[in-house]
């Protein structure tokens, strides 16, 4: 809900920190995906900028947060670190 709020009023800090938040406390990456889609057509042009920021956080954080050789298996919860 968060992130959603945050895509609405354009807040750079606030995507990238309610995206991390998501999948620290185990969201997955279509749980998050679907939040930024619903944002986007609730939102209209200027919530797909934002939405589209988000969803290249998302990317970069699933990187960033799997440590291990292994790809995130996507509609499973990962295992907190």
């Amino acid at each position: 809900m968060a992130l959603a709020v945050a895509i609405t009023i354009r807040c750079e800090g606030g995507i990238a920190y309610h995206v991390r938040a998501a999948l620290e406390a185990g969201a997955t990456h279509e749980e998050i995906a679907e939040t930024i889609g619903v944002t986007i057509m609730m939102g209209g042009e200027p919530a797909s900028v934002w939405g589209s920021q988000a969803f290249q956080a998302l990317l970069q954080f699933e990187r960033e947060l799997c440590c291990c050789t292994v790809q995130p298996q996507y509609g499973a919860r990962r295992n907190r670190l």
